[in-house]
């Protein structure tokens, strides 16, 4: 009984912690004395032969008798005990604060590298998923092979994929090979000869010189896709870019190009424009180069050295401004359809695609010297210099003086195509939807490559497949989207879309009313860099605020040495632009319209290269760089709003918005390009409706596109060492794919379908003003169509917040989706998306039917804004501009009316 009462005594002691708190004790006395030696203490209840376990020890200096913050010491122990044990405490106390510290810096490391924790799961899941090892491995195995289209490296591309579709863990059941049989050219004759009056004939014969380096990885030099037979003789011309305005310079020079070679270096306007073009102005044949002030040594050192293109090597490309196979114009091509002849698919009769009226030939920088030479070895026309004639004149770094003139040389040139029929293999995955499977989410990849091809198309290639990867492994932990996926690796691509384009033929009406949005994946990585993007209207919010959910990539590369500090542009001190020597900003034009500046300080070092398009007429948005868009910025989706565009500083968008602030210090928003800007407008915008979209990160250095040298090894050395590039398209490209697959609305923003329907109106009083025909055009009712569209948009914003907030559960406050409404919304917002679409087509060019997005000869065939009354301006008819002009007026109208009505 004592013993009970004595332990129950000491709780309370413990419990209260005051020794003054304690209640009376009852039992044995206890005799407490300060600082005397611990003694056993027998209680009276207890056995006198207990066991010694029994007897609890009284130390002096204590009165917490059982409490755990009680010391105890043996008598026995050594001092050099106690040391040793206070030392393995300490040691013990220093290894709980290391792996504290540990953890701190691993979670930090996280959260700027796997920055996942506030995502959705399956978003989160699907990050993970994706891998930098396996986009090493696909691109390897890319590069490892011949990929030209239909060869059978080719097939066994598109079977790898196939296969690796198959190990993620998707179905057989939805992944399948699509065949088609597509028109085809492989260059066979390659000739150029000046013809000099006083001197041996010098011949540059692309084809014998190839032979001597040929490869089964490059069977073929580098030659123009879809180019004319024939020969062409005459003077030559140097003709800058190749743009109207440079053709109108000529002019103004008094130098005529009828019946001339025209002499044309790369960079501003697309190639088959340039081809155009040359043709309209009465040019016989045109050849094309890559002058080193743009993409080659006065930039930085050629490859392999750098990476920029080298002097030996010219640049591939595809001559062909049309859609789809040429030879099957009113449908898919197949073994068993109708096709017209090569002569007919050439005529200046076939209306239906823009095919190129002249030969045409590419050659490196060290064959343009040479012609170069021809126009200032001998008597000239005229002795003016590019910089007297060309008033944007940007410098030239060819071995010699740009002469202005008709040369005294003649030029003779010969191109000779074996045109057949070659088997292409699109590769199509498909994943079902559970609630609206029939509203399709498409993501495609251009697959072959009539070069090396490791940035375009192969990093693409590589990024698609761990999207298959990602998705194979939600499949795998039983996720299902709500919106079915359609994945594709298109075949024929390089020839201008037309993997994807007879893919479209085939299944026109199935993918016409059912597709919400598309994901293109080409040069996905094209350097370490910012990030580059162009998208249609409604899509931007979304890929903004996807941006901010992934982590800008580490750049582990020296991209500082890429570049050059030398300002010299020529050898000849009259080709350099005044301009060039401010050491502000060098503007350089490469292929697809880029303007690549590259920021320098007072001692010429490279601080910062930025990838632009030189205007709005070249189809990019300045947007917020507008002195006034930021008073007319619209309320945003209920999907946005700014406050989710901020984040922790290391996202890719902060870097994007960071790179684009050096450029244009107002800017609020990273720019987003007008759809088409960069290459060519996806059919699945220009005959579908469907908004599309398509980025990658870009350094500015990307010499070496659509030649030889676009390679593994350039990835490695100059790109993307670690594959941190492609891991982190690959999260971008799905969190965007997931975003339209899983929402409960179509994430489309039609506020800034309105500021486009905006700038496209100043667009054409621009127009009209440079053309000279300001007034011609009555722009009251377009005005008023954008209001209205602009109202509709505002509406439907407040209809999906209601709409949201009514199916919240007030008790639970749970989300209870209302299929049937939302149902109902998602087809207003998806056919406002389709009312764009012009049933006919755009004047002169009815393959391309979006009505405020596409090409036009009113800017040198660059996307721009509402392409067929720019077009009709451009041919100054006063009744087809007013024609065109209504027409966009309904279409508009429509569209407000289809967003602001319900469906019945």
């Amino acid at each position: 009984m004592g013993g009970k009462v004595l332990a129950e005594e000491r709780a309370r002691i413990v419990q209260n912690d005051s020794l003054s708190h304690a209640p009376p004790r009852r039992g044995p006395s206890l005799k407490l004395e300060i600082n005397r030696p611990a003694e056993s203490v027998q209680l009276e209840d207890e056995e006198e032969d207990g066991d010694d376990n029994d007897k609890r020890p009284i130390l002096g200096s204590n009165v917490y008798l059982d409490s755990p913050r009680v010391g105890r010491v043996d008598d026995d122990v050594s001092p050099q005990e106690i040391k040793r044990r206070r030392l393995i405490g300490i040691a013990t106390l220093a290894g709980l604060f290391l792996s504290i510290m540990l953890c701190v810096v691993f979670l930090h490391y996280l959260s700027h590298h796997e920055s996942f924790g506030v995502l959705p799961p399956t978003q989160q899941r699907f990050m993970f998923s994706t891998t930098t090892g396996g986009a090493r491995e696909s691109l390897e195995q890319y590069t490892a092979g011949v990929r030209h289209t239909g060869s059978p490296g080719d097939q066994e591309m598109a079977k790898y994929i196939r296969s690796k579709a198959l190990d993620f863990g998707i179905e057989e059941k939805y992944v399948k090979l699509e065949e088609f049989e597509i028109l085809v050219n492989e260059p066979e004759t390659l000739k150029i000869e000046i013809q000099y009056n006083k001197t041996a004939p010098v011949v540059i014969d692309k084809m014998t010189k190839f032979s001597t380096k040929k490869t089964t990885r490059m069977p073929y030099p580098a030659f123009h896709l879809y180019s004319k037979n024939g020969s062409a003789s005459g003077p030559l011309v140097y003709a800058h870019y190749g743009r109207s305005e440079d053709y109108a310079a000529l002019e103004e020079a008094g130098v005529n190009v009828e019946g001339a070679i025209v002499l044309v270096r790369m960079g501003e306007i697309s190639l088959p424009a340039k081809v155009v073009i040359a043709g309209r102005e009465g040019a016989a044949g045109i050849i094309t180069y890559n002058d080193p002030s743009d993409s080659g040594y006065t930039r930085g050192k050629t490859y392999p050295d750098g990476p920029w293109h080298a002097t030996d090597e010219a640049s591939f490309g595809s001559v062909y401004m049309g859609n789809g196979d040429p030879s099957t114009p009113d449908g898919f091509s197949a073994s068993t359809v109708d096709r017209i002849s090569v002569e007919d698919v050439f005529s200046p009769h076939n209306t239906y695609n823009i095919l190129p009226p002249i030969i045409s030939m590419p050659v490196s920088a060290q064959s343009a010297s040479e012609l170069l030479k021809a126009l200032g070895n001998e008597t000239n026309v005229t002795a003016k210099t590019a910089p007297q004639v060309f008033a944007n004149w940007t410098g030239g770094a060819l071995n010699g003086t740009y002469r202005i003139g008709r040369s005294k040389v003649n030029i003779q040139m010969e191109t000779k195509n074996k045109y057949s029929l070659k088997k292409v293999w699109n590769v199509l995955v498909t994943i079902p939807g559970s609630r609206e499977a029939d509203r399709y989410v498409i993501v495609g990849a251009p697959r072959d490559s009539l070069n090396a091809g490791a940035v375009s198309p192969g990093s693409g290639n590589a990024v698609f497949i761990e999207l298959l990867r990602a998705i194979g492994d939600l499949l795998t932990n039983g996720w299902m989207p709500h919106r079915t996926l359609l994945l594709a690796s298109f075949d024929g691509e390089q020839f201008g879309s037309v993997g994807s384009s007879e893919w479209i033929d085939r299944h026109f009406s199935h993918l016409g009313g059912r597709g919400i949005v598309y994901l293109n994946l080409k040069d996905v990585v094209r350097g370490a860099g910012a990030l580059h993007c162009e998208a249609a209207a409604s899509l931007r919010k979304n890929v903004y605020l996807m941006s901010t959910e992934v982590v800008q990539p580490k750049i582990e590369v020296d991209v500082s040495k890429f570049f050059s500090s030398a300002k010299t542009l020529s050898i000849d001190e009259n080709d350099v632009d005044d301009s060039e020597d401010k050491g502000e900003t060098d503007p350089v034009n490469t292929e697809n319209g880029r303007r690549i500046l590259t920021e320098t300080s007072a001692d010429g070092s490279i601080l910062r290269t930025i990838v632009e398009t030189p205007s709005p007429a070249a189809g990019f948005i300045e947007g917020e760089d507008e002195e006034d868009d930021e008073s007319s910025l619209l309320p945003l989706n209920t999907t946005f709003g700014h406050e989710d565009l901020k984040d922790s500083g290391d996202s890719i968008y902060s870097y994007w918005l960071g790179a684009t602030k050096k450029r244009h210090p107002k800017a609020t928003l990273p720019k987003i390009h007008l759809p088409g800007s960069d290459d060519r407008i996806s059919p699945f915008l220009a005959r579908l409706g469907i908004p599309s979209v398509e980025l990658g990160f870009d350094g500015g250095y990307f010499g070496v596109e659509a030649s030889r040298n676009d390679s593994m090894d350039w990835i490695k050395r100059f790109a993307d060492p670690s594959f941190t590039f492609h891991r982190a398209a690959a999260q971008l490209y799905g969190s965007i794919m997931l975003s339209f697959s899983d929402s409960i609305f179509l994430q489309y923003d039609f506020t800034e379908v309105a500021r486009d329907l905006r700038h496209g109106e100043s667009y054409l009083q621009e127009a009209l003003r440079r053309t000279g025909l300001t007034g011609a055009l009555p722009m009251s009712r377009l005005a008023s169509s954008i209001a209205e569209f602009e109202t509709a948009a505002l509406g439907v914003i407040k209809e999906i917040r209601d709409l949201r907030d009514s199916m919240v559960n007030m008790i639970s406050g749970e989300l209870v989706v209302d299929l049937k409404k939302v149902r109902e919304m998602n087809t207003r917002l998806l056919m406002t998306e389709k009312a764009f679409l012009l049933p006919s087509g755009l004047p002169h060019m009815p393959w391309l039917k979006h009505a405020l997005y596409g090409i036009s000869e009113y800017n040198d065939y660059r996307v721009g804004y509402y392409p067929g009354v720019a077009q009709e301006i451009k041919r100054g008819n006063a009744v087809t501009m007013k024609r065109e002009l209504i027409r966009l007026c309904q279409t508009i109208e429509q569209a407000a009316d289809i967003l602001s009505t319900p469906v019945l």
